[in-house]
């Protein structure tokens, strides 16, 4: 009886536990969509490909409200490369469930669930157009 009592103990803490921890990119939902791009450093081939393929696009980034995302193992980076202390590589990287030495391109709505999933560098046109077919952003399109 007192081992049951101890595994159910154990079993609701753990379950709580898990239902506790708040999604990493919690600051950004509602708020902005998000370009995460991840691989073993942030100065990657494949990251600098998405980055240059974006480069000129600022005005429709801004405009789908999305912003760019570089993420390696150990550190979280903005489009410019400055680092983002208050997020966690690994939190975000076990959240999305994303292979650590894997390039890979998520999109992540305003609503916080992944749209997209690609492991090579992405057009602009096709997020774009992503984005534009989204419910959220038929509003936004109307302003």
């Amino acid at each position: 009886m007192i081992r049951l009592l101890a595994l159910l103990f154990v079993s609701l803490f753990f379950s709580y536990t898990l239902i506790a921890q708040p999604m990493p990119l919690e600051e950004f939902q509602w708020k902005n969509r998000l370009l995460l791009l991840f691989d073993e450093n942030t100065d990657s081939h494949p990251i600098k490909e998405q980055l240059l393929l974006f480069e000129q696009k600022q005005e429709e980034l801004e405009d789908r409200q999305l912003l760019l995302i570089r993420i390696d193992q150990n550190t979280v980076r903005n489009q410019q490369g400055m680092l983002i202390t208050d997020l966690e590589a690994t939190a975000i990287r076990k959240h999305f469930s994303v292979p650590d030495n894997q390039f890979t391109v998520l999109l992540i709505g305003k609503d916080g669930t992944k749209k997209l999933t690609k492991y090579h560098p992405v057009s602009p046109q096709e997020i774009f157009s992503l984005i534009d077919r989204m419910p959220m952003r038929q509003p936004e399109m109307k302003k």
